[in-house]
């Protein structure tokens, strides 16, 4: 069996449903789906996709800003294992919600793949948008080593 990712960045998963993304997702036929910029509660998240989705979420803890998913079409895959839903121990507010790694197993596949859904900081020079995205790239950085760390023994990723 193939395993199809595509990924998307929602601007708003209520502004997305309303613009046509079921009809889009149907369409797609991923076997998972990686969303970025989620910007709802997972309740509500959730509630959008078709019950033939079973999703993680991550939200940012500031309302209206962020937020992160994964979903595997139960005809397609699954989702195994628990999440990953943080970089590290040193997120901030600003950088909840950008970062989500899960397990995913697609039928008939030999070992679930690790993917990634992840919503990096914008910025502007010289702003404070700026200074918190140059901090939270180092972090990133360092969990991709991990990663390759761990791919590279002969993990499961």
């Amino acid at each position: 069996m193939t395993l199809t990712v595509t990924t998307v960045n929602l601007n708003g998963i209520r502004a997305a449903h309303k613009r046509g993304f079921l009809d889009w997702l149907e369409e797609a036929a991923p076997t998972a789906l990686l969303m970025q910029e989620v910007r709802a509660p997972e309740e509500i998240a959730r509630g959008i996709l078709p019950g033939q989705w079973d999703s993680v979420w991550v939200p940012c803890r500031i309302k209206g800003r962020a937020g992160v998913g994964v979903a595997v079409h139960r005809d397609r895959g699954a989702l195994v294992g628990r999440p990953r839903t943080a970089l590290d121990d040193a997120e901030s507010d600003a950088d909840s919600g950008r970062w989500l790694e899960a397990l995913v197993e697609a039928d008939g596949a030999p070992f679930p793949v690790r993917l990634v859904s992840a919503y990096f900081h914008s910025g502007e020079k010289d702003t404070p948008k700026q200074e918190a995205k140059m901090a939270h790239l180092p972090r990133i950085g360092a969990r991709m080593a991990e990663l390759l760390a761990s791919a590279a023994s002969g993990g499961e990723q």
